[in-house]
């Protein structure tokens, strides 16, 4: 089982337009599409890896018209993927 961690201590988003409480319902559910994202590039990542990010700062996210927060949802995770596929080089 590959046991690899990634920690991040600093995580910067700034989302407009989304209320406080949606904001933070997106940010605390992408676990699992973000683990998603990461696995379809196992090559990223090696067993029993750990990896430590001081900063991750992702920019700015607007709130659509259409009040979608599962698309919003799922930029979040895009983003945050690549700012973690980037750091990993």
């Amino acid at each position: 089982m590959n046991r690899t961690n990634i920690h991040i201590d600093r995580f910067h988003i700034r989302l407009k337009g989304i209320p406080p409480q949606t904001a933070h319902s997106l940010v605390n559910g992408m676990g699992d599409g973000l683990l998603g994202q990461l696995a379809k590039q196992p090559h990223l990542l090696r067993e029993k890896q750990s990896i430590h990010i001081d900063t991750m700062n992702v920019g700015t996210l607007k709130g659509g018209q259409d009040g979608n927060s599962a698309n919003l949802g799922s930029l979040i995770v895009d983003k945050t993927a690549n700012c973690i596929k980037n750091h990993l080089g």
